[in-house]
């Protein structure tokens, strides 16, 4: 029994029907294990997926890798006859477009609709995908943290096969956990505000800052290292007597999450 395809070190976008045939006895079925393993340029993982599959010689049955791909290992037995063949399941182009159609949609409601898209562009430069040499196969490999992969695609989540491989899914996570950045921002404003008496309340473009912050990796749990500060105005004194608190942007608190809120919004598709 012989494995005729998938041919050895071929190479199959994700969403491309795989061949697979053998030739052998006839009226024998042959049984294949498909394994696939995903690990990062870094590292991590491995992340797994099995299938089987059953075929008669000579006889071409495929199968599509949707939101999965890395090295693939198919094992083809026909009674005590085994052939094994090693592929790649790799990335695809996504149009910027798409990208942008998915951020906007997902985050439709927000004071700014298209805030997603400036993430996007600053975690990732706008791609699920980006070439990289991986098991041997120079390809688009999905777009990687600079530490080898902890995070993963357009949104930068933490790594696993799905947000590896599914933009969709990749998207929907970004969208998520923003979301979860805008919860943590009202609660440290409600503590500021709660500290300094008077002080307005934030709006949705300037919670969406604080948010900011929270989302990237100058993150901090100090109330003197967000996106905003409290000052007093006119007055003196720990109680600003005479004055008024108001916001200020705190570059001097947190320089760096203020320029990282800043470069998303400048990146807005």
């Amino acid at each position: 029994m012989k494995i005729l395809a998938p041919v050895s070190a071929a190479t199959y976008p994700i969403a491309t029907p795989v061949p697979f045939d053998a030739t052998g006895a006839d009226n024998v079925p042959i049984d294949w294990n498909l394994a696939l393993t995903y690990t990062t340029s870094g590292g991590r993982g491995p992340f797994t997926n099995s299938s089987t599959l059953t075929t008669s010689s000579g006889v071409t049955q495929t199968r599509t890798f949707n939101a999965m791909g890395g090295q693939l290992t198919a094992t083809a037995t026909q009674n005590a006859s085994t052939d094994r063949t090693v592929v790649t399941i790799t990335g695809i182009t996504i149009s910027a477009d798409d990208i942008t159609n998915r951020l906007v949609g997902l985050y439709a409601g927000g004071s700014t609709p298209h805030l997603l898209t400036g993430i996007a562009q600053r975690e990732s430069s706008y791609a699920q995908f980006s070439q990289l040499t991986l098991y041997g196969q120079s390809a688009l490999w999905p777009r990687e943290s600079f530490d080898g992969g902890s995070h993963i695609g357009l949104m930068q989540m933490p790594v696993s096969m799905q947000m590896a491989w599914d933009w969709m899914a990749n998207t929907q996570g970004g969208a998520a956990l923003f979301k979860q950045k805008l919860t943590f921002a009202t609660r440290f404003e409600t503590r500021i505000r709660n500290a300094h008496p008077g002080l307005p309340a934030l709006t949705g473009t300037q919670s969406e800052n604080m948010a900011l912050v929270f989302y990237g990796p100058y993150a901090t749990s100090s109330l003197t290292g967000q996106y905003y500060d409290a000052a007093c105005v006119g007055g003196t004194g720990a109680q600003c007597t005479g004055g008024q608190w108001q916001w200020i942007v705190n570059t001097a608190g947190n320089g760096n999450g203020v320029g990282y809120a800043d470069a998303i919004r400048s990146l807005m598709h």
